[in-house]
């Protein structure tokens, strides 16, 4: 993998991360989800969805510049997710699911990601349905 991005990045700039669930949407069998970058460092992203019958899947977006991803960290079922371009400010992907069936979609649980500002990292798909 190529790393030097993140030097530039993070030592040589003032450069901050954010990153945020900007929108869920519910489309009959699947579910359409919209990411932002808000600020301007780039990072690749760690995102779980937990579903209604109690299980979870990671989906992994690497950073095109990196040319290449990271390898699976635990066994939770993960999908590794077309790049995210750095010069792309949103990114959106599909869960071949219903709304219905999702609880809770959460960028980086682990919380290891630098991001400033959490508060929109986090989208309870459940009370969604229920207003």
């Amino acid at each position: 993998m190529i790393l030097d991005w993140y030097y530039e990045y993070f030592v040589q700039t003032t450069k901050t991360i954010d990153y945020g669930l900007e929108s869920v949407l519910g489309d009959n069998d699947k579910t359409v989800v919209n990411l932002e970058r808000i600020e301007l460092m780039p990072m690749p992203l760690d995102i779980v969805v937990e579903y209604a019958d109690g299980s979870s899947e990671l989906y992994y977006i690497p950073l095109r510049m990196m040319r290449g991803e990271k390898p699976a960290e635990n066994n939770m079922e993960r999908t590794v997710l077309e790049d995210w371009p750095w010069v792309d400010p949103e990114y959106n992907f599909t869960i071949a699911k219903p709304a219905s069936e999702i609880k809770q979609i959460t960028i980086d649980p682990s919380q290891r990601l630098a991001d400033i500002n959490r508060e929109n990292n986090s989208f309870d798909v459940a009370s969604m349905l229920s207003e």
